[in-house]
């Protein structure tokens, strides 16, 4: 009876740390998730790509990009205030977030315009608008009169990345 309790026990005990081990890579599935909606680190490299990919994949023409870093800040939002007058106290698992801004000038149709914004709007990595401005291209056709049809945009998208 002994030695079959213990291999009962030795069952659960196997049973319960393969669940741990399970819950454990499922974990980090959700971490790599969130670290391709908000990235570890700057990044700068893959949210230009990301974005002259979005671009392309609506048919406007990427001109320039400009990138400026604002740094990180530290995040310290409290809860609502449950009149309990409890303060609150960041954890550790809470970083300090950092942001960056992409101003982008592009050229292209108002219905490619269009699905460039939702392009931003379902893309993987957090994108948030910060600026638009359309207006009538300045290019010349051959007549020498500015295309119909065509706009320049000027674009500025802000992201965020975790810090250190």
């Amino acid at each position: 009876l002994a030695e079959q309790a213990f291999l009962n026990n030795e069952r659960d005990t196997i049973t319960k740390v393969q669940q741990l081990i399970a819950s454990y890579q499922s974990q980090s599935q959700i971490q790599d998730a969130v670290s391709s909606a908000l990235p570890a680190e700057e990044d700068l490299a893959g949210g230009v790509a990301q974005l002259y990919g979005l671009s392309q994949n609506s048919a406007l023409s990427l001109q320039s990009v400009s990138v400026s870093v604002i740094g990180v800040q530290n995040q310290s939002a409290a809860p609502p205030s449950s009149g309990a007058g409890g303060a609150f106290a960041p954890t550790s698992l809470q970083r300090p977030m950092g942001t960056i801004d992409f101003q982008l000038k592009l050229t292209g149709s108002y219905e490619g315009i269009k699905n460039f914004l939702s392009l931003l709007e379902t893309n993987i990595r957090i994108l948030d608008l910060k600026s638009l401005t359309i207006q009538p291209t300045s290019v010349s056709g051959s007549q020498g009169k500015p295309l119909a049809g065509v706009y320049d945009v000027s674009v500025t998208v802000t992201t965020h990345f975790q810090g250190k």
